[in-house]
């Protein structure tokens, strides 16, 4: 769409007379297209687009439109795409830069520094599991095994990097829920909207889906994003949107209906990962290794993740009570076939 709206813009300035006939073959694909199936690729493909917004873009094209009416159209169009975005590191443009310098422009035989990165770009891989399951153990020792072959990133998503107001709202939270002037305990946010801990829940949203939009730039440069605890539709109760469960006390006003639609926002952005690994691990041996959380606590996560039905979410599943020399194999084989 960015390379159709630079070529309509050079012809409406050089060639006016062929700009009629690319309108005219936009117009014979916008005929041909089923605005339906669009809609529904949109939605399970790439959500932070709509069919309306498209429109709009494309309306852009056209002759007669303006192009102060451009500009806004272009910064969210940037916006929405923006964890889309195939940037290299700084480093590798750095590396760029100084072969050419130092080959001549290619002049030269010279190491080419490529041999990390996928040229198609790279991908997106997600561990899920239990408490206890060795997700970060497995992440580990995955990224301390590919490192020497590929370019490679680490990212837990359930314990993403807090910016700074997220850690000023965590504060005013712990004060007030010790001074026991606002809804802390779920049992309590069933009875009341509990906002402070709703702001909570978006500014950790917000963190998630910054930390994924970092993971998913560094693959579409041609990196392996690993990451754990990725958010999914099959995982919602393990890393997923809070403010849903309580709709009804935070959907009495508009400030509350406004945290769970900005909330519901974050988590659609986050696209399905290109590998989806889950190991399954039986409860009670979780509740075995996982000694520093509450039996009950770990034992009901780990239920939560056996009653999922992996194989028609299209995932790669891993028995995760075995040894994890064992473990380690199974995942590479995956990975390997996968890459």
């Amino acid at each position: 769409m960015v390379q159709r709206y630079g070529a309509v813009q050079t012809l409406r300035r050089r060639e006016p007379v062929w700009l009629e006939g690319i309108q005219g073959e936009l117009d014979a694909l916008l005929a041909k297209t089923d605005r339906a199936k669009v809609a529904d690729i949109l939605d399970r493909h790439l959500p932070n687009l709509d069919v309306p917004f498209i429109d709009a873009c494309l309306a852009s094209l056209r002759p007669d439109s303006s192009r102060w009416a451009r500009i806004p159209l272009r910064r969210e169009l940037h916006r929405r795409m923006r964890a889309h975005a195939r940037r290299p590191p700084v480093t590798l443009t750095l590396s760029r830069v100084a072969r050419r310098l130092v080959t001549l422009g290619g002049r030269l035989a010279g190491p080419t520094g490529e041999e990390k990165r996928f040229a198609h770009g790279g991908t997106v891989v997600a561990l899920v599991g239990g408490d206890g399951s060795g997700k970060s153990t497995c992440t580990r020792e995955l990224g301390a095994w590919m490192s020497g072959e590929f370019s490679v990133v680490t990212a837990h998503l359930g314990r993403p990097p807090r910016l700074l107001l997220t850690v000023a709202v965590g504060a005013v939270f712990k004060t007030a829920r010790a001074l026991g002037v606002c809804a802390a305990t779920d049992e309590e946010r069933t009875r009341a909207p509990g906002y402070l801990a709703a702001v909570r829940d978006l500014c950790t949203a917000r963190d998630r889906y910054r930390l994924y939009a970092k993971a998913r730039r560094f693959a579409l440069a041609g990196g392996i994003a690993l990451c754990e605890r990725y958010p999914i539709p099959q995982n919602r109760e393990l890393c997923g949107p809070e403010l849903d469960g309580f709709a009804a006390q935070l959907g009495r006003t508009r400030f509350g209906r406004w945290l769970i639609g900005a909330e519901a926002s974050y988590y659609r952005k986050i696209l399905p990962p290109d590998v989806l690994i889950v190991l399954l691990l039986d409860p009670e041996i979780a509740v075995r290794r996982k000694t520093d959380e509450p039996a009950d606590y770990v034992r009901e996560r780990g239920r939560l993740v056996l009653g999922v039905d992996w194989k028609r979410a299209g995932a790669h599943v891993v028995d995760a009570g075995r040894p994890l020399a064992e473990v380690l194999a199974d995942l590479k084989a995956v990975l390997w076939r996968e890459l």
